[in-house]
């Protein structure tokens, strides 16, 4: 009990920190806030009216999305200022019930980690929905003895953004996989049929997302960040709702990125049927799949990395977890990330080398975090495969 009060004691230190930012009179106009901005003043209007802002290129999110968008708008009326907070307080009290979950593990490893690690990213965790998304995947992640009821979560999560359908491989292939894709599929299938049925636009976001470019922070931008520090290279042009590069060869790294993706998921895929039987925490497949998303993504927003902490705060609070050395590396990279956004953004767009500089350590730093976590659990698999083998090995 001392311990859960006196880890409850950080995070409400951690989180007050946090809102002295959003307290400040020009937060609301500020860089951080520019996504609550858009979900108060265009969003909510066409959701109020029943529509989805399909329409707005913007758009890129399942119509799940629009669920807390719009309570924020119903809670606090026409003010931006009213929308803000009402949104941040949807977002801690998620945050929570998060801490609490994790709470109830056997390891506190994982409440202390969501305790701490958060402030690291500053105001942006709380004025995006990944930590509405993040809180369903964690859930999912901790209930994985109860596949159906993991699927239901997944599927919820999956309708807010599209990613934790990745956590259905945390599942061996036989009836608890069957049961966990039957849960989220009835989530997802039956929200999308009924929601198509009334609202126009439910399905646009997926030709947004098939549209959107290379975005500056990506990992595959990485090559190219480095090339405008000499004064050339591509232009950052807003679109899509992010800031793309656009110029020669752009075009031929896309390409390479779609190709390393397809071979990725199939070495995944490979592994999964061969070795996830023996995974001592099946939590350690969910980070491994989702790291490896996002560094071979044509896009990685700052607030992606509110993904990645939530699934490391979930894998430390298994006794048996091996990921704890990748949950480091994620903390360096959410340090790494607020330099970036918001503190020197703007610098980026000048070809500042700072700015530049940490956002390359940055990436690399998250791609050395997804092999390293695809190597552990290669590892774990076959030490879990082969326990004779290694006790005897051991002993002589």
């Amino acid at each position: 009990m001392r311990a859960a009060m006196t880890i409850g004691a950080v995070w409400c230190a951690g989180r007050a920190a946090v809102l002295t930012g959003v307290l400040d009179p020009r937060f609301a106009t500020g860089l951080v806030a520019s996504d609550i901005r858009v979900y108060a003043n265009w969003w909510f209007t066409s959701l109020s009216h029943g529509v989805l802002p399909a329409h707005d290129h913007g758009w890129q999110y399942p119509p799940g999305a629009a669920a807390p968008m719009a309570l924020a708008g119903l809670l606090s009326g026409q003010s931006l200022l009213g929308y803000l907070w009402a949104f941040v307080a949807l977002v801690l009290a998620v945050d929570l019930v998060t801490l609490v979950l994790l709470l109830r593990q056997p390891m506190r490893a994982g409440a202390w980690y969501w305790a701490l690690v958060p402030p690291l990213l500053g105001t942006l965790w709380l004025t995006r929905v990944d930590v509405l998304v993040t809180a369903l995947a964690v859930a999912a992640v901790l209930r994985y003895r109860h596949p159906l009821a993991a699927g239901l979560l997944i599927g919820a999560g999956a309708l807010v953004k599209v990613w934790p359908v990745f956590l259905l491989g945390m599942f061996r292939r036989g009836q608890r996989a069957r049961y966990a894709t039957l849960g989220a599929a009835a989530v997802v299938l039956q929200v999308l049929t009924w929601v198509g049925l009334v609202v126009p636009g439910t399905l646009g976001f997926l030709a947004n997302q098939r549209d959107r470019g290379l975005e500056v922070e990506a990992v595959a931008a990485t090559p190219f960040l480095l090339q405008r520090l000499t004064g050339g290279g591509p232009e950052l042009v807003m679109r899509y709702g992010s800031w793309e590069l656009v110029g020669p060869r752009v075009d031929v790294v896309l390409l390479l990125l779609l190709l390393v993706t397809v071979a990725g998921a199939f070495f995944l895929v490979v592994w999964w049927w061969r070795w996830s039987e023996h995974l001592a925490a099946p939590c350690d497949l969910a980070l491994t799949v989702v790291l490896a998303v996002m560094v071979t993504s044509k896009v990685l927003s700052p607030q992606y990395l509110i993904w990645a902490v939530g699934l490391a705060a979930a894998c430390l609070a298994h006794p048996r977890s091996r990921q704890r050395p990748v949950a480091l590396l994620i903390v360096v990279c959410c340090g790494l990330t607020h330099l970036e956004f918001p503190l020197l953004w703007d610098d980026l767009h000048d070809r500042g080398v700072a700015v530049t500089v940490i956002l390359v350590l940055r990436n690399l730093l998250l791609v050395a975090a997804a092999v390293w976590s695809a190597i552990l659990l290669r590892t774990g698999g076959r030490q879990r495969q082969h326990p004779a083998s290694a006790t005897s090995a051991a002993r002589s």
